[in-house]
């Protein structure tokens, strides 16, 4: 006998102070969800403008909204915003549910939000602190804020599991801000997981902490913040270094600033000892993890020079399937339209190797991808601006070690037929392109939307700027086939397998030590999961599974281990899609 699973039940508590501006675009968020939250306690904390006005609307034709007034102190600060939620939180007694949400009154997110956090709640026990992943307006564009998903979430929208709640006290008043940092420290110390998942995407329509104050208040002030929680100098420099690029240099800076001015005027630590203590022990272990010389000395350095070896084995072999995989696109997509097309190569790489191929055959290309890439050596220094120096010396030795053969081996490979086309290189998402509508004959990509977030806004993004008769031509690398891991030892298993690494070791339970160190941001998808997000917004004219690989690797005993997976998925490392935008 099968039992009914149990409704979630969440509520959710939000302090709002003169959000006139925003509030309505949050209640829209809420009231348009497909799991509604049991109450949600909305604290207007000594609103002026119109705020009351706006919720009581609202309050009026939702019954569980709640609008409660509290006064504002005369001494206000960050606090005050905790204060506030005590309030919300004193008027759930004797009500129940299993979990509880913190939102701010400038927030929106899709209509499927909760019911996607719930989800993974219920797959991860553990897990304590969750949210989506957030993003913030700069000169006119969403850009995703710099979280480190696996350790923090955004204080503007936290849901905790109630026990997790119940176990750290709830947030600690700070005059300086830095509640919800707290509240992810204690709740790793009671043994809980903190994590943000970028498949949930969040929209902040104010800059963090510049409630009607200017953004370098703002950065610096999150500087002293820091300070006031205990946080080591060493880290604070270390972690504001890290992040020095494109749009973030003026606000790391500051945050800086800030703190190095709060630690010479040796302003007060807020926390509590036991707090501090803990917070300067995740730091200290952190710059240890960051730093691992042993780690990196035995282990990093010897997979990158294993790579390296890697790929002077196979840069011929690259070569061979990166012209092949042309051919096919020439055929399939190129032949039945013109002969001078506009293409676009959503995802280029460093090597753009097909807008290479496509411009050699006299085709205006537009090659964009999320960082900097150009022909010209002063790349290294736009990409340090933009990208980071991590970024930058990365393509700096693949360009020296890898690079340079393989480039050779296509432009001997594929004689220029016609004159070739200057490239136009964007730095720019496939979730957001700044090109407009029904622009591009052809919108192409090859292995790159396995490592974008969100394929849902991808995929729209590629049926808008495609023309009406276009062509959108999408291979993906499927994360569920022999390779999918993105281990290099495995991107050949027919020709060159290891001995040491067991096939498909990423989708079973027992082998997952075997992962490859480095992090390719992969966002796991099947291709069903790829063909059900595609139909969503164009009409797919034929599927190709150009890449059958590990055959004789999938033993019965793998087969019932992974029996939920079909063998197609299992075998198919290079799936192609041809479509064109829905009529």
């Amino acid at each position: 006998m099968q039992h009914k699973k149990e409704p979630v039940s969440y509520v959710l508590i939000t302090s709002a102070r003169n959000e006139q501006a925003h509030i309505e675009r949050t209640i829209q968020s809420v009231i348009s969800q497909t799991v509604l939250p049991k109450l949600w306690i909305i604290v207007s904390d000594g609103s002026t403008d119109h705020t009351d006005e706006i919720i009581k609307r609202y309050e009026d034709k939702y019954d569980f909204i709640h609008l409660f007034r509290k006064e504002a102190d005369s001494s206000r600060n960050f606090a005050s915003k905790v204060y506030a939620i005590r309030v919300g939180v004193e008027q759930l007694d004797g009500v129940e549910y299993d979990f509880i949400g913190n939102l701010d009154a400038d927030i929106t997110f899709g209509p499927e939000y909760y019911k996607r956090l719930f989800e993974i709640f219920e797959e991860k026990l553990k897990l304590g602190i969750a949210g989506g992943i957030c993003f913030e307006r700069h000169n006119g564009q969403w850009i995703r804020q710099h979280t480190n998903v696996e350790r923090s979430v955004g204080g503007y929208v936290q849901t905790f599991r109630r026990q997790c709640y119940n176990d750290i006290g709830g947030y600690l008043p700070l005059q300086k801000g830095g509640e919800d940092a707290v509240a992810e420290v204690m709740a790793r110390k009671y043994g809980w997981e903190v994590e943000t998942f970028p498949r949930l995407e969040v929209f902040h329509h104010r800059e963090t902490g510049s409630e009607g104050r200017g953004f370098r208040f703002a950065r610096t002030n999150l500087g002293m913040q820091r300070y006031s929680l205990g946080y080591m100098l060493w880290f604070e420099v270390a972690r504001c270094l890290s992040r020095i690029r494109k749009p973030y240099i003026l606000a790391e800076i500051l945050t800086l600033w800030g703190y190095i001015s709060a630690f010479l005027r040796r302003d007060k630590i807020e926390v509590p000892d036991y707090v501090r203590a803990h917070i300067r022990q995740e730091q200290i272990s952190r710059l240890k993890n960051a730093f691992r010389m042993n780690r990196l000395k035995h282990r990093k350095v010897g997979e990158f020079f294993g790579l390296y070896r890697y790929h002077r084995k196979h840069d011929f072999e690259h070569a061979k399937e990166a012209l092949r995989s042309y051919q096919k696109f020439q055929t399939r997509a190129i032949e039945p339209l013109t002969n001078r097309l506009s293409i676009l190569d959503v995802g280029c790489g460093k090597m753009y190797s097909f807008s290479r191929l496509m411009s050699r055959n006299g085709h205006i290309v537009t090659a964009l991808d999320t960082q900097y890439v150009s022909p010209y050596i002063w790349k290294y220094f736009a990409m340090f601006y933009y990208d980071g120096i991590r970024i930058a010396m990365k393509s700096f030795l693949r360009d020296v070690l890898f690079s340079t053969e393989l480039k050779g081996m296509l432009k001997s490979a594929s004689p220029c037929n016609t004159k070739s086309s200057k490239i136009t290189f964007v730095r720019a998402s496939a979730e957001d392109m700044p090109f407009p509508d029904n622009h591009f004959d052809i919108v192409f990509s090859r292995n790159a939307f396995e490592h974008i977030p969100s394929v849902e806004k991808a995929i729209s993004e590629c049926a808008r700027v495609v023309k009406p008769n276009g062509i959108i031509y999408i291979s993906v690398h499927p994360y569920t086939s022999i390779s999918g891991s993105h281990h290099p030892r495995w991107f050949h298993p027919d020709s060159d397998p290891p001995k040491d690494i067991p096939p498909w070791f990423h989708l079973r339970d027992n082998c997952k030590k075997f992962a490859w160190p480095l992090d390719y941001a992969l966002n796991k998808y099947s291709s069903a999961d790829y063909r059900n997000i595609f139909a969503g917004y164009v009409d797919i004219l034929q599927e190709y599974s150009d890449k059958i690989e590990g055959e004789r690797f999938l033993t019965e005993k793998i087969r019932q281990e992974l029996k939920q997976f079909s063998e197609e998925e299992l075998l198919t490392t290079t799936k192609t899609f041809l479509a064109r935008k829905h009529t």
